[in-house]
């Protein structure tokens, strides 16, 4: 479950038409110019997922209880297009959930020049782990 407090910022629920899923939203406390640390490229990347009002749409459904906790349900957009290859993000991150060393992972797609878009792996090591990128590209 995630609250806004977890994030760092606000977090919302915008639901079209009052239906009980709705999508998350999120608005930092930073400048959007500063939020992602300043890695060179990846401003545009983040801006782009900006709305007018400074809310990042995340592609996550969610439902949030009465307690104000927010429990995701789903993606928006559950398949990427890499290179004409439609490929499933869950699948990936099953396959994943087998290495030893991952307590938790999330796979989303990321524009790319080459290939229209590529796959980025959110990863979580179980406690007292460590482990690379490589390890965990070689595991794959």
């Amino acid at each position: 479950m995630l609250t806004a407090a977890a994030v760092g910022g606000l977090a919302a629920l915008h639901q079209p038409n009052g239906l009980a899923v709705g999508v998350v939203v999120l608005a930092e406390r930073r400048a959007a110019s500063d939020a992602h640390g300043g890695v060179a490229g990846e401003e545009i990347e983040y801006l782009v997922a900006i709305d007018a009002a400074g809310w990042m749409h995340t592609g996550d459904l969610a439902t949030i209880d009465a307690a104000g906790y927010c429990n995701i349900v789903g993606r928006i957009k559950d398949m990427v297009i890499r290179g004409g290859e439609n490929v499933y993000p869950r699948e990936i991150e099953e396959f994943l959930y087998g290495h030893p060393k991952i307590a938790d992972v999330q796979i989303i797609g990321v524009p790319d020049g080459q290939y229209g878009e590529d796959l980025c792996a959110w990863v979580k090591l179980r406690a007292g782990t460590a482990a690379s990128e490589g390890e965990i590209r070689e595991f794959c």
